[in-house]
């Protein structure tokens, strides 16, 4: 376990010899000729951010990272109780592609100090973001997050990221805690999230009102925005302004951010059925045979008077479907891979199967329309206080690139 006592008697071995663990001497030139310039922990977060946006590879622009590393571990060797350095060192860490434990033991360690509750919450909110990344199902970075809000009510950071963990669970207090980040912040996404948060609790009026005040050309998400009003359009009856954001949206198929399925499931809702199948037959990947895709597309195929092709593309995914459950039955077992295992799977597979006949059935016999849902998803990146790729800081613009 690395502990802030092991990193000041790194910080202070790097500081007597001027050498890293990971530094040639090709880097040590380097570093010499340029970090003159750098006086604080603001002029190495402009600098890299000016790698980062002038540099494609990380390996070219992870000298910044190395050269930051060095500095902070210097200024750690002198203070080493300095509570945003260890937050920085973290960061740095973390891009440096350390273990989990090099970043985050010292964070807590620091929290068993006598230290401000704006430190403390800084340490919580950074710690959860770490905690999060190395175990995505642990409660642990939920209770730092809690903390992090109770100690800190100007946080947006925390607020935000608490919201997204109980969304789906209990809807109403995410409404709140992204409430208090959009009331925090005009980043966009905190208002962005607001507005999922009011769509999920079925203010979809509203959220449309909070979605119209963002930016909807330009920005880095702006198809999400438009997705997202375009879902709300349809939802409020307005079925003309929802098929032109989707048919907008679909022509441009720019990037991934808003997938074939998602458009389809809204051309579905607004009944445009030709256009919902499209989306999948002309997909760049092939989607995996389930009956939450299967039962709409079978069910348009119908409106549209393609009998035969809904009979076809039925009996090609039972087939399907039983191949893979054949396949699944003659597997090899192992220490990995159990009787048990295998049965759950075959168990699975068989299900898929059967939920896709029990819709094609209906569809059949009754013209049941299929019910589809949309879910918004909020916008998720990192929430670090500190983190030198991320956090904004003064006058990067006059802060140049150094040469190499």
């Amino acid at each position: 376990m690395t502990s802030c006592a092991d990193l000041r008697r790194r910080a202070i071995k790097r500081a007597n010899t001027g050498r890293t663990k990971a530094c040639s001497d090709k880097r040590a030139v380097a570093k010499s000729e340029q970090c003159e310039d750098m006086k604080s922990i603001n002029d190495y977060i402009a600098y890299i951010q000016r790698e980062i946006a002038e540099k494609d590879r990380y390996q070219d622009y992870v000298h910044a990272f190395e050269e930051y590393e060095d500095y902070l571990e210097a200024r750690l060797s002198v203070s080493p109780k300095d509570i945003e350095v260890i937050c920085q060192l973290a960061a740095v860490y973390h891009e440096l592609r350390y273990d989990y434990d090099d970043c985050i033991s010292p964070m807590e360690e620091a929290l068993q100090w006598d230290i401000s509750e704006g430190d403390r919450a800084r340490l919580y909110t950074n710690l959860a973001f770490y905690h999060e990344e190395q175990s995505p199902d642990d409660d642990v970075a939920m209770r730092y997050l809690e903390a992090a809000v109770a100690l800190a009510p100007d946080t947006p950071n925390a607020y935000d990221a608490l919201g997204r963990f109980v969304l789906d669970s209990d809807p109403e207090r995410s409404l709140a805690l992204y409430r208090r980040a959009y009331e925090l912040s005009d980043e966009m996404k905190y208002h962005y999230n607001y507005a999922v948060a009011l769509f999920t609790c079925g203010k979809i009026a509203e959220a449309r009102r909070v979605l119209e005040l963002l930016p909807a050309e330009g920005a880095d998400d702006e198809r999400l925005v438009r997705y997202a009003m375009g879902v709300c359009d349809c939802y409020l009856g307005d079925r003309e302004a929802a098929l032109a954001a989707a048919n907008a949206l679909a022509a441009e198929r720019s990037d991934d951010q808003i997938t074939e399925g998602e458009l389809a499931d809204l051309y579905f809702l607004c009944g445009a059925y030709e256009r919902h199948n499209a989306m999948y037959d002309t997909a760049s990947m092939r989607y995996v045979i389930y009956d939450s895709w299967m039962a709409p597309y079978l069910y348009s195929l119908k409106m549209m008077g393609e009998t035969n092709k809904m009979e076809k593309t039925f009996a090609e995914s039972i087939a399907e479907k039983d191949a893979e459950i054949a396949s699944a039955k003659t597997e090899e077992l192992d220490a990995d891979y159990t009787l048990a295992d295998r049965d759950h799977y075959v168990l699975a597979k068989q299900k898929e199967r059967d939920d896709i006949a029990a819709s094609y059935a209906k569809i059949m016999e009754s013209g049941c329309r299929p019910q589809i849902k949309i879910k918004l998803w909020p916008m998720f990146g990192c929430y670090l206080l500190d983190c030198p790729r991320h956090q904004p800081v003064e006058n990067v613009s006059k802060i140049s690139a150094k040469p190499h």
